[in-house]
């Protein structure tokens, strides 16, 4: 009744039927284009292993009997079990599920948004998720089978929750993205805790009072701690195993580039809305703070190995609240100039899909990713097709690790270990083999190592090495290439191992592999 209520409200004038008319076709057009088979990302296939040993009864784990947490993401690799156990692959389950919630993402930024404009600008709010849908970021992470889009969408939910004085409801969603993904702990600490934290300083001490603001506060702590038990009991650390292997070793600068990277495609242009936002809207001040601690956060890890702004994805509904605000604000006092405002959102969308405005590149190959720039002809976007592209290698990376598998199944009888550093289609594909990660994901004594190899790339989450432990380990496969071209772009793992005189003291190379086979 309430939400009927709410949608008679609405007063849906000409403005209002033909913003929301450009909302559903842009959500139409993403389901349609996403909803065909493509190639997912090999990180995500490590949730999928994880998700698949625990739809069939051997655990949380990755390598059965190893209790390792080496994913981030529990509500997602959940998620895709429950899909399993109904018989639904974990590639499709995923895609299924980054289709639903990257639509629904779509509809909640509008409605967001519309939050924050005057019933006679209410077709802006269209324009916010035309923004989303051109953007790299968004184009990757709703494709790549990783649990962006599910984090996305509780992001949406929770800002939607705040705007509205739910804080009981911001909990819970906010308790719900930090089973997700870390950051949810970011959004719960800045729209939970600061109003908490000012209550207690303007000196709201009775019990009455203390208890009124304390309760959403204590029911994301509640998240927090079940989960911290959980990982305590289960796992035996209280973090992730990928904390250790991704934290640390990484300099800041490379964060910065990344935040660089993520702005200069397109959402820097909505920054002078979003300062003006920051002043004038107050009810935008928490959720721009977010935005803010989000990019501090990245910058301080260091970023993340990929290109697209997966981390930062999630402050971009605020962004654009806070420039179509800006905009809906200058044009009632200013016509021109708030029109000016106002393109400034569909430039964000026309840099994202044709511009060119990012910083130098550090430690990508390319401006966006190892891969390269695809060219297309105009109007088809080359940088569009580019982030759909979730292979480093070849496409064929789900065929390839197949047909490695059966090689090493050929080579002597099981059972197998096979160490490698993209373990993530080559465990999911090959589930009797158990997997020696080289960079650390699922590997305790890797993931602390602080082994450093001179001239080579260091890379958010594969910086971390130690071949000696690796070849103590006695792999039966060694999944690497034979080469003495030892270049500073190579990783530290497998330099340090390729310079390991042990390696061919012990192994010898399969060029049909290709890959190292101990004697």
């Amino acid at each position: 009744m309430r939400l009927q209520a709410a949608w008679r409200r609405i007063d849906f004038g000409p403005g209002e039927r033909i913003a929301w008319a450009v909302t559903a076709a842009l959500v139409v057009i993403f389901a349609v284009a996403f909803a065909q088979e493509i190639v997912q990302a090999d990180d995500a296939f490590i949730s999928y292993r994880y998700s698949l040993n625990l739809a069939t009864g051997h655990g949380l784990v990755f390598n059965q009997g190893e209790y390792v947490e080496g994913y981030t993401n529990l509500l997602w690799v959940v998620l895709v079990a429950a899909f399993i156990r109904l018989g639904i692959h974990a590639p499709s389950a995923a895609q299924g599920m980054s289709v639903f919630f990257g639509a629904l993402s779509l509809i909640m930024l509008h409605a967001y948004v519309r939050r924050f404009l005057p019933r006679r600008f209410a077709w802006l709010a269209a324009a916010a998720p035309l923004v989303m849908w051109a953007s790299n970021g968004f184009a990757c992470w709703m494709s790549a089978g990783l649990e962006t889009p599910l984090f996305l969408c509780l992001t949406l939910a929770a800002l939607l929750a705040f705007d509205r004085e739910r804080p009981v409801w911001v909990a819970l969603i906010c308790g719900l993205a930090f089973l997700c993904r870390p950051e949810g702990g970011i959004e719960a600490s800045v729209l939970l805790g600061v109003p908490w934290l000012l209550a207690v300083v303007r000196g709201e001490h009775s019990a009455r009072s203390v208890l009124r603001v304390s309760t959403a506060p204590l029911i994301f702590a509640a998240f927090a701690v079940g989960l911290t038990v959980f990982r305590l009991i289960y796992y035996g650390d209280i973090v992730p195993n990928t904390f250790h292997a991704k934290v640390g070793q990484i300099p800041m600068v490379i964060g910065w580039i990344y935040v660089q990277k993520f702005l200069g495609d397109g959402p820097l242009l909505l920054l002078p809305a979003c300062l003006l936002a920051a002043f004038a809207a107050p009810r935008l001040r928490l959720p721009l703070l977010f935005a803010i601690v989000t990019a501090a956060y990245c910058i301080s890890i260091g970023g993340d190995v990929f290109a697209y702004g997966r981390f930062l994805l999630p402050v971009l509904p605020v962004l654009l609240a806070g420039g179509a605000f800006g905009a809906g604000w200058i044009m009632e006092r200013q016509i021109v100039a708030g029109a000016v405002m106002a393109l400034m959102l569909p430039a964000a969308a026309l840099v994202s899909l044709y511009g060119h405005v990012s910083p130098p590149d550090y430690y990508f190959s390319s401006d966006y990713d190892w891969g390269g720039y695809t060219p297309l002809p105009f109007p088809l976007s080359g940088k569009r097709a580019t982030a759909e592209r979730h292979y480093v290698a070849v496409p064929q990376e789900k065929a390839v690790s197949i047909e490695s598998g059966r090689l090493i199944r050929q080579i002597r009888p099981g059972p197998w270990l096979v160490a490698c550093i993209a373990i993530g289609k080559m465990g999911y594909y090959n589930m009797d083999l158990s997997l020696l990660d080289m960079v650390g994901l699922i590997d305790r004594h890797i993931a602390q190592s602080d082994r450093v190899i001179p001239n080579t790339s260091i890379l958010p989450g594969h910086s971390r090495t130690d071949s000696d432990y690796v070849l103590a380990r006695k792999p039966d496969i060694i999944m690497l290439p034979n080469t003495t071209d030892l270049h500073p772009g190579m990783l530290p793992a497998a330099a340090d191992l390729l310079g390991n005189p042990k390696l061919t003291q012990e192994y010898t190379f399969r060029p049909d592999g290709p890959f190292w086979v101990r004697k």
